[in-house]
């Protein structure tokens, strides 16, 4: 993920086994905001 500015600001990564790219997407949606949240990033855009 990255910042307003460009800047890298954290990475993650999760075995999903054999999925669809649509499955790909939503899981990389929702471990991504679940992860702003635990680090406390309120606004997202």
């Amino acid at each position: 993920m990255r910042d307003t500015k460009g800047n890298w600001i954290l990475e993650f990564s999760k075995f999903l086994g054999v999925c669809s790219i649509l499955e790909t997407e939503l899981w990389n949606i929702f471990e991504g905001l679940t992860l702003l949240l635990e680090q406390e990033f309120h606004s997202v855009d």
